[in-house]
């Protein structure tokens, strides 16, 4: 975890990739078609990687609740034609 906290620089966002890949492989109940990993940390720390940037993703793409309220007041409470 240490180093992926580095490399995000968000110990939080590192915890909470971790435990994302750590649910996918628990839910991954085929093992049958699966080859055997050369080197499992770099793996590891590669699928934990981009889960957290998908997740740095999908929260960039949130309006911010300031933003949100913005958005109401542009709507006129008159009813148009």
């Amino acid at each position: 975890k240490y180093l992926l906290s580095r490399r995000l620089g968000n110990p939080d966002l590192a915890g909470d990739a971790l435990q994302d890949i750590w649910l996918r492989l628990e839910g991954n109940g085929n093992t049958d078609a699966i080859e055997p990993v050369q080197n499992p940390g770099a793996y590891l720390y590669r699928m934990a990687f981009n889960a957290a940037i998908d997740q740095q993703r999908a929260e960039d793409r949130r309006l911010s609740v300031g933003e949100v309220e913005t958005m109401l007041e542009l709507v006129s409470p008159t009813p148009g034609p």
